[in-house]
């Protein structure tokens, strides 16, 4: 092997890596769209909490009655 052809072989090698790494910076900057898209719920209060179940419960009571029915 020559060393021109040494060069063209190293040369098509980088090319091929420069691609490679143009896809994974693009799946990289893809999942930091997503991320930033995506809303962060926030936290729910004690008394917030409570309410729910207090709810959750009512709606129970009234399934089941509708059942004895």
């Amino acid at each position: 092997m020559t060393t021109t052809e040494m060069v063209k072989e190293i040369d098509a090698t980088i090319a091929c890596l420069k691609k490679v790494k143009a896809v994974l910076q693009g799946n990289q900057m893809l999942s930091q769209i997503l991320e930033s898209q995506t809303s962060k719920r926030k936290p729910i209060s004690p008394e917030g909490r409570r309410k729910i179940a207090e709810a959750q419960r009512a709606r129970w009571v009234k399934v089941k009655a509708a059942m004895k029915e």
